[in-house]
């Protein structure tokens, strides 16, 4: 089995980190793997021989028209066709695409080598898919098989009328946290935190909502957000705080290589996202033994979250969201009971297990 995996990007994220599990894995069960990156970035846990480099940073490229704009200029039409026709023609057997980012590279190379059986690791739900691709079911005939880490992307697939025995349900993994002692002092006495990038999809302007609601009732809770903060995003959001006046109740933390550190050190996680497919932030809190609380239908991850005592409010109502963090303030002492179990349950999601399971859907299709 030789399979050449393709990644939007090396740089830190949730897809990215499972997909290096994988590789390693298959690395390790001596399967032939090579991956590339659309904007030339380095796994840095891979070695370098496994990693094949592409003459063009594909994701300068937001759109199809984009697309044509680019390939337009003669030297990038060159480069980009010749870099396609060689991928299709180098033995390989599986074209494994890690995120629908990259799907349109594998289709172009597949269209020179019909043989090549592609695989769509879905970490989406349906409105990135939806942005991505607007008909996302006509490219079905191009896919083998998809992997799908959330039962609402599954839901979506077969609603397309894409067949089930094509969909795989397999869960994201992440390696146990290594937590170090951090020289961190908390603002308050219960502190809650979401870690990820300040996005839409995250939820960060509802985050700042709940933190209104929630310190009118108690302003001995904090709040945090870890995450990479885009300059831009930042003055919005500055400017939000000012208004609601909630500034002594909110900190920041920029993208730091430490998170964890700091999630150990937390009471409560609560993850805000309009769509959170699997996240791993969530499993690594779960891991260290921290209750959690979401949105309803917003992630795969809800039901994992009430059989460990968490908490799932309706879709984007913060007064419940509200709710739910003072519930958890006042019973922080029996929680923290269930903190072992809590523990126990997320340690399924580690990689050899996941790992395995992908592992034999590669087989199938071979």
């Amino acid at each position: 089995m030789n399979i050449l995996f393709i990644l939007h990007t090396a740089n830190n994220n949730g897809a990215t980190n499972s997909v290096q599990h994988l590789i390693l894995y298959l690395l390790q069960n001596s399967l032939k793997i090579k991956y590339l990156t659309l904007d030339n970035t380095e796994l840095k846990s891979v070695s370098e021989d496994n990693r094949v480099s592409i003459r063009f940073n594909y994701n300068k490229l937001k759109s199809f028209k984009n697309l044509l704009r680019f390939i337009l200029g003669r030297n990038h039409v060159t480069n980009y066709s010749h870099e396609v026709y060689k991928l299709s023609n180098s033995n390989y057997s599986i074209l494994y695409v890690n995120t629908i980012v990259s799907l349109r590279l594998a289709i172009d190379i597949k269209k020179y080598n019909q043989k090549l059986k592609i695989i769509l690791h879905l970490h989406e739900m349906e409105t990135i898919i939806k942005q991505t691709f607007s008909e996302f079911d006509q490219y079905d005939e191009f896919i083998s098989s998809y992997i799908v880490v959330s039962k609402f992307t599954k839901q979506y697939l077969l609603d397309l009328g894409i067949s089930k025995n094509k969909i795989f349900l397999i869960n994201e993994c992440t390696a146990i946290p290594t937590v170090n002692n951090l020289d961190y002092k908390l603002k308050k006495e219960y502190n809650v935190v979401m870690l990820g990038e300040a996005h839409w999809r995250k939820g960060d302007d509802i985050f700042l909502l709940i933190v209104k609601q929630v310190i009118e009732i108690n302003c001995e809770i904090h709040f945090y957000w870890i995450g990479k903060l885009d300059p831009y995003r930042k003055v919005i959001l500055e400017q939000d705080i000012n208004k609601l006046g909630i500034s002594s109740n909110i900190t920041f933390i920029e993208e730091v290589k430490n998170p964890q550190d700091y999630l150990a050190k937390m009471d409560l996680f609560m993850l805000t996202s309009r769509e959170d497919p699997f996240p791993l932030a969530v499993i690594e809190a779960g891991m260290l033994g921290i209750p959690i609380i979401c949105f309803e239908k917003a992630t795969g991850l809800e039901d994992d979250i009430l059989n460990v005592g968490g908490d799932v409010v309706p879709y984007l109502d913060i007064y419940a969201m509200s709710k739910s963090v003072i519930k958890f303030f006042e019973n922080r002492e029996s929680i923290s009971l269930k903190k072992n179990s809590t523990i126990e349950y997320f340690m399924r999601f580690n990689p050899d297990k996941i790992c395995g399971q992908i592992y034999d859907v590669l087989n199938q299709l071979v």
